[in-house]
């Protein structure tokens, strides 16, 4: 106990390194990580060798640049036995799955020692959020977890909903824990809001509400704040990296974890965006050693902030990311939205089995609705609507119904773009 409370004492202290420290830490850490994955891992080990690279030509952020980016699949290709630091035991770790558009699982693994790391860290973003140990933070979580030590003591105690349950059930439980603090995704907010005229303070009144896993739209937080008097925290959470970044008080942008990560922000030519611009983000884990990620790519897109944040920590700030770098809309301003929203509203719509949007163009949207009965025009045109209100801009929409929906090599996507992903000197 007493090392945990040395430890989180620490982390709470690297959030205002000065930026000199920080740099100091990063590189020391970095180096630690590439010279045991290089001399541990396969995978790393034939990475680097084919780029001509050895751990001495990785001494410092600006050398990291050097080694070239890894992506899920690559290391899904590895396997275990050349992703994994050999000499581990996989029945020994605990294993974090993630999805992705291609609907095969990946798994993360990790020793107890980095499970502390990510628990601890995830800790210091809800304490930084205003997270105190009287609170009771409930959750929707596919599964449940262990209770920890602190809800044995009564102390920051957690209650997780499975989000698979029936919504009606959800909203029952919300109800009865009654949470000061609510961890959900946007998504998953808006399908129990709308059972309830978008009146949270029907079922429950926190005080914090945090999201995560997706983008948390401007009318649905308008909603929300227009019921209740709730302050809104943003945390950037990814299966492989736990907590990543995370919003503080001051709401300037979201902190990345810097001193367990290394984020780039990269345009399609792998070079680092200015700030301001739009960028793939790139991800460096400074404390993984059982399934080491170095320069893996994620997939989404967000934007560098310059400068640091009024609240006094020095960690660099990215904006909450849009979306993924294929499940992103740009409209004919240069205005990028996610797509989970219009997600929401084909789904919302009764009857329908399956859905698709295509972007032909920046300013011609098309939706695909399979269905298995027909919603009436009426609720098409609803629809229609909503839409075109949270686009926002003067485009071209239609509804078309099909028989069935192809699928693409064996995967499905709801949505296509064939908007070409623009220079890095446009964005």
């Amino acid at each position: 106990m007493a090392n945990r409370v040395l430890e989180l004492y620490t982390l709470l202290r690297n959030r205002y390194l000065p930026p000199h420290e920080l740099r100091k830490l990063q590189e020391r850490k970095l180096r630690a990580v590439v010279e045991h994955a290089y001399e541990n891992v396969p995978y790393y080990r034939s990475l680097f060798r084919s780029s001509g690279l050895t751990p001495q030509d990785v001494r410092t952020l600006e050398d990291l640049q050097q080694v070239p980016i890894t992506s899920k699949e690559a290391l899904r290709a590895a396997g275990l036995e050349g992703s994994l630091a050999e000499g581990v035991d996989p029945a020994a770790c605990e294993v974090t799955p993630s999805g992705g558009s291609t609907g095969k699982p990946f798994f993360s693994y990790y020793d107890a020692c980095e499970v502390q790391t990510r628990i601890l860290v995830g800790f210091r973003a809800l304490h930084t959020a205003g997270v105190r140990p009287w609170d009771r933070i409930v959750g929707l979580n596919p599964r449940a977890r262990p209770p920890s030590l602190m809800n044995r003591l009564g102390l920051y105690r957690r209650h997780y909903i499975p989000q698979f349950l029936d919504l009606e059930e959800q909203i029952q439980q919300l109800r009865k824990t009654q949470p000061t603090v609510l961890r959900i995704a946007p998504s998953k907010l808006r399908a129990i809001l709308h059972l309830v005229d978008y009146r949270l303070s029907e079922i429950a009144r926190p005080r914090i509400l945090i999201t995560s896993s997706e983008v948390l739209d401007d009318g649905l937080k308008r909603r929300v704040l227009a019921d209740l008097d709730v302050d809104l925290f943003n945390f950037y959470v990814t299966a492989e990296f736990a907590d990543l970044a995370s919003d503080c008080p001051a709401h300037e942008g979201l902190h990345v974890n810097a001193d367990q990560l290394i984020v780039e922000c990269l345009d399609d030519h792998g070079q680092p965006v200015e700030p301001g611009k739009l960028g793939e983000i790139v991800v460096t884990s400074l404390y993984g050693f059982v399934m080491p990620f170095i320069r893996y790519r994620l997939g989404d897109i967000s934007t560098p902030i310059e400068g640091t944040c009024s609240c006094g920590s020095t960690f660099p700030l990215i904006s909450a990311p849009v979306g993924r770098q294929d499940d992103v809309l740009r409209l004919p301003s240069g205005k990028i939205l996610s797509t989970i929203n219009l997600g929401w509203i084909a789904t919302s719509i009764d009857g329908v089995e399956q859905f698709r949007y295509t972007q032909e163009s920046p300013d011609h949207f098309v939706l695909q609705l399979a269905l298995w009965k027909h919603p009436g025009e009426e609720m098409l045109a609803q629809a229609r609507r909503q839409v075109l209100d949270y686009l926002g801009e003067p485009v071209s929409f239609r509804v078309q119904i099909v028989d069935r929906l192809p699928e693409d090599k064996g995967k499905f996507r709801y949505f296509v773009s064939r908007v070409p992903m623009p220079d890095s000197t446009d964005r």
